[in-house]
């Protein structure tokens, strides 16, 4: 995972034994960099200086990752902030890597929402090209 995240270009050098011990913090930044990876619109606020705020950011979080990768994550493990949490994170770097890996065609720099904006664009054409089909064989007949 340490390895993807300096690929996909996560501005921090992170190594595992920052997470021997508990590391809310560096947890949160990287959980917001990802999000962030996913949909550079969503803004999560990164206050996290009581219990209920870590929780709502560890909320928020899985949300919006389940949301636009449909990954799945265990908040109680990303709270822990340790080596459960780095599993659960793995996943979602692992799926992020494997995308930008294997986008020859888009440019690299290129964002995962604006190709699902070029994706929504496409089946919105298909659409309208179907209403005029059916609008045509309606007349026709």
């Amino acid at each position: 995972m340490v390895e993807q995240l300096r690929v996909l270009g996560y501005p921090r050098l992170v190594s595992m034994e920052n997470f021997r011990t508990p590391n809310f913090k560096l947890i949160a930044e990287i959980l917001e960099w990802l999000v962030h990876r996913y949909d550079a619109q969503i803004s999560i606020p990164l206050v996290i200086e009581t219990e209920q705020e870590r929780a709502f950011f560890i909320k928020s979080a899985t949300f919006y990752i389940l949301q636009k990768a449909r990954i799945k994550l265990n908040p109680k493990k990303l709270y822990m902030a340790d080596g459960y949490a780095v599993q659960e994170i793995a996943v979602v770097v692992r799926n992020l890597y494997e995308i930008t890996r294997h986008t020859s065609d888009f440019d690299q720099n290129a964002t995962i929402s604006s190709m699902r904006n070029i994706i929504s664009s496409k089946i919105s054409l298909l659409f309208n090209l179907l209403q005029i089909i059916l609008l045509r064989t309606r007349t026709s007949l």
